[in-house]
């Protein structure tokens, strides 16, 4: 978990691969990063959450040819056009709790509109489907 003293975080996440196990041609890995609010995650049955799905939770995830921004129980995700991460890129994740913000940049591209309204104490958090596996190292993690 992050302190809640700490006001800006950042880190990384190097995708290293990808994958679809089983499932059919048309299947698409689903791998969702981001933050969960840390008093929710001590909670959690983790093989049955999906971060993005509850207003606790902000993520980012993969998809064909887009990204997916997810945040709140019921609510459709942003369709960012035009971004997406894919094996071998690097997801850098940067909270800043004073402007309560959260961003993401692919490869030191910022084309992730950020959330807003996010409060700490967060931790960091992977997500994946059921079909999907991935191979991810987390790294350069800053906080000022």
């Amino acid at each position: 978990p992050f302190s809640p003293s700490l006001k800006r975080i950042k880190f990384e996440i190097h995708v290293g691969e990808i994958l679809v196990k089983g499932g059919n041609a048309l299947s698409v890995a689903q791998l969702r990063i981001g933050v969960v609010k840390e008093s929710v995650a001590r909670k959690l049955e983790l093989e049955d959450y999906i971060i993005g799905e509850d207003d606790d939770s902000w993520a980012i995830q993969t998809a064909s040819l887009t990204l997916l921004k997810y945040h709140g129980k019921g609510r459709d995700p942003e369709r960012v056009v035009g971004a997406r991460f894919v094996n071998g890129d690097v997801v850098s994740v940067l909270l800043d709790l004073r402007q309560k913000t959260l961003s993401f940049c692919i490869n030191d591209n910022d084309m992730v509109p950020p959330f807003t309204g996010v409060k700490g104490p967060v931790v960091a958090a992977i997500s994946t489907g059921s079909n999907t596996l991935v191979k991810l190292t987390m790294g350069n993690c800053l906080t000022w």
